[in-house]
């Protein structure tokens, strides 16, 4: 942006990310505030949706930066990666809070965390402790309005999460892999009978065999599934077949059954997938199924942060500096959806592709060959300063 705006330059945004004086959380409260506000008008149920968001770096002086699983190369790769809320209700999406995830090796190196700037208070947790700890900070705010927490398999597969939100009546529907085990009625614990041969039994062992999710699908027949409308999508109305049923699974730590529900969705292309849910009052296959679809808005947070507001686009390796930048793109995005829901009024839907052209085509940036060998005249000698800085701190 600095770069590019008539009149600015790159290093204005360097400081209002890095040594400016003002607080990210606080412009995340006002954008979690915002975003409720207008989610509120649309009439429609609102989602909590969460998942982790990875973009790759080199080196290793940036915050957190390690060896981790990016999921936006599908692999493990050197970069950060921070978990991520958002809001949906309807079409409409945006982030409402954002947290660095911090690699092991962090733990214990007082240096680099004092050159990333990283709080004191910060250490290594898990993605499902962090993202439990999110759901109740923002459960507290929504509860009344809150249709059901959304989340992927890398939350949908920690039992312990699982139970958690059910001890504090939170719903949820929560994606899992096909060799889930679930059962298909509510075990009791019984120890086997004597066969006759070996040891006996001393400890209580479930009287009935789980199944994993995808042996389960593969007994269904069609005549199983009920086909439902998902949602509207860019292409026109996406459809697909689905199958419901109480499931229990089993927690090991406190040796109890959970019970949930076990939601099939076969598409026409013959993709499955499956997810546990536990929902408050009553579960219909339909509030299952469009809990299930709203998963799909995160992926779009992200698609758009990416590809319109910058939010991978960052050059600055502090705790503060991450956190501001993602702030500022998440406030991007909140105007993004803000414009979607005043333009759907007038001229229909409007994606945010469109929303970028209309911004750009107001945007008075350098134009002129000459103003941008004005830039480069300016930035050449101070960026080869800071390689010739850099060199000296290496020998």
């Amino acid at each position: 942006m600095g770069n590019k705006l008539k009149g600015l330059r790159g290093q204005n945004l360097h400081h209002l990310l890095t040594s400016s004086p003002w607080d990210y959380t606080r412009l995340m409260r006002e954008i979690l505030h915002k975003c409720i506000c207008l989610l509120r008008t649309q009439n429609e149920s609102i989602y909590l949706l969460l998942d982790e968001v990875g973009f790759r770096k080199k080196g290793k002086h940036s915050a957190c930066v390690g060896q981790q699983y990016l999921g936006c190369i599908g692999k493990n790769d050197n970069g950060q990666v921070a978990v991520t809320a958002a809001l949906s209700a309807g079409d409409f999406y945006c982030p409402v809070d954002i947290e660095l995830f911090m690699p092991k090796d962090w733990d214990a190196d007082s240096e680099r965390r004092e050159r990333a700037g990283i709080p004191g208070n910060k250490k290594n947790e898990s993605k499902t402790v962090m993202a439990l700890r999110m759901i109740k900070k923002l459960y507290k705010k929504l509860s009344g309005d809150l249709e059901c927490v959304v989340f992927d398999a890398l939350y949908g597969v920690n039992v312990d999460l699982l139970r958690q939100l059910i001890t504090l009546e939170i719903p949820f529907v929560g994606d899992v892999r096909e060799n889930q085990s679930v059962y298909l009625s509510e075990p009791s614990w019984k120890i086997p009978p004597y066969s006759g041969q070996g040891r006996r039994f001393t400890k209580a062992h479930p009287d009935k065999e789980p199944l994993k999710a995808r042996t389960y699908f593969k007994k269904l027949k069609n005549k199983d599934f009920k086909l439902l409308t998902i949602r509207n999508g860019t292409k026109g109305v996406l459809q697909a077949r689905y199958h419901m049923r109480k499931v229990w699974i089993h927690h090991h730590t406190s040796n109890t059954f959970l019970a949930l529900h076990l939601l099939i969705r076969k598409d026409a292309d013959g993709k499955v997938k499956y997810s546990l849910g536990f929902l408050n009052g009553n579960i219909t296959m339909r509030r299952m199924v469009k809990a299930q679809a709203q998963r799909v808005f995160v992926e779009r947070v992200f698609e758009e942060g990416k590809n319109i507001t910058g939010l991978g686009d960052y050059q600055t390796r502090s705790w503060t500096g991450f956190h501001r930048h993602t702030a500022l793109s998440s406030l991007a995005l909140l105007f993004l959806m803000e414009q979607k829901m005043v333009l759907r009024e007038t001229f229909g839907k409007v994606t945010a592709y469109q929303l970028q052209e209309l911004v750009n085509a107001t945007i008075n940036t350098l134009s002129s060959i000459e103003q941008v060998i004005e830039k480069l005249l300016d930035a050449i000698p101070r960026y080869q300063k800071q390689i010739q800085n850099q060199l000296k701190w290496v020998t």
